[in-house]
């Protein structure tokens, strides 16, 4: 292992600030990957502590590539559904429109 005062590039281990400055990524995200369990990582301490993500972890994720978020995945595209404005929704008026001034049309 490297000695404290070494740069990232020369330790085994990066820190998670430093994962997401190396890839690009926000802390937001590298958490939410390391909590997915898509980026591996240890905590040699135990929970709480520090994180250390192993440096192959890293070439890993910048020879798959950057995910293209131009477009939404198939899943998650939405299709324009007719809305019927005269055909009141089903439920429970909202208290906002239980109101005198909602209730007469």
């Amino acid at each position: 292992m490297a000695s404290p005062g070494s740069s990232a590039h020369e330790r085994d281990y990066l820190s998670p600030k430093e994962f997401g400055k190396l890839s690009g990524l926000s802390i937001a995200t590298v958490r939410r990957y390391l909590s997915a369990g898509i980026i591996p990582h240890a905590q040699p301490a135990g929970s709480g502590c520090r994180i250390c993500i192993p440096r192959y972890a890293l070439d890993q994720y910048l020879d798959q590539g950057k995910p293209n978020r131009s477009e939404p995945p198939p899943s998650q595209t939405t299709e324009s559904v007719p809305i019927d404005q005269d055909k009141p929704l089903p439920g429970p008026r909202p208290r906002w429109m239980r109101t005198r001034q909602f209730d007469q049309k």
